[in-house]
């Protein structure tokens, strides 16, 4: 039997910030607008699930049931309003990606969107893992396809990405504040003031500042013999082999 459990791996875009002309948020928030992440459910079946969140939901904090964003005419507005009315000024944009499993069909599938939506064209580059890893340290793009999974089942293992000076913040971004409340939050005991902190900092993240844009969360599939009563399959990937319940017979 076929099943899938919802991941603690979240998908996404980022925004090279220092690089024109994604310097500026309110064209970022053009593009992140522009995208019908159902599309991708669709597409990619059950194995991913459209989010609005960067914290996956499952763990504290998560904005996983936000409306949707998707906005094809307040997007084209805001083209519109900052210089791009005639698209054919917009400057050439390249989006980097890992060439592995299925995301050249995902990075086609946002090329085909940002050109149908918002008429704009966009280059997209695949590369091998470890040439991709090199490229997004030393001739970052202005848009990369990245994705984050848990090494442990906490926030604060997502939200220290985008910190300033993080190791993993590949977008140039540095926010103090955002920085700040991600360190209440590691050391807050309070359930619902770490919660409100994560919140915060994801709304300056990605509404705010539109410095990624979460996509998906991974589904893990997996087959299940039909003698298996309970297989209890964590969201971090792990099997409890000693929970396992097998079918009696009768």
């Amino acid at each position: 039997m076929l099943n899938y459990k919802q991941q603690f791996r979240n998908n996404y875009i980022g925004f090279n910030v220092e690089k024109f002309p994604f310097d500026k948020k309110i064209i970022r928030k053009a593009f992140s607008i522009s995208i019908d992440k159902s599309a991708f459910e669709k597409i990619l079946h059950k194995t991913v699930i459209q989010t609005e969140s960067w914290i996956p939901p499952g763990l504290l904090g998560n904005i996983h049931n936000n409306e949707n964003r998707f906005n094809k005419k307040l997007a084209n507005q805001i083209l519109d309003n900052n210089g791009y009315k005639d698209r054919s000024k917009f400057p050439k944009i390249k989006f980097l990606f890992p060439e592995t499993g299925n995301n050249r069909i995902i990075a086609e599938m946002l090329q085909n969107m940002w050109i149908e939506n918002i008429n704009v064209p966009v280059e997209i580059v695949g590369l091998e893992w470890k040439i991709y890893l090199k490229t997004l340290d030393l001739d970052r793009p202005n848009m990369f396809r990245a994705g984050w999974a848990a090494d442990y089942p906490d926030p604060h293992n997502f939200m220290n990405l985008f910190i300033c000076n993080g190791g993993n913040n590949e977008t140039g971004w540095c926010n103090l504040s955002y920085d700040e409340k991600v360190k209440m939050a590691s050391s807050e005991t309070n359930k619902k003031k770490r919660t409100l902190l994560y919140k915060k900092a994801q709304n300056l993240l990605i509404y705010d500042e539109n410095v990624i844009i979460p996509l998906f969360i991974s589904n893990q599939i997996y087959l299940k013999n039909h003698r298996l009563l309970k297989v209890p399959y964590s969201s971090m990937g792990i099997i409890d082999f000693e929970k396992i319940k097998l079918r009696t017979k009768n």
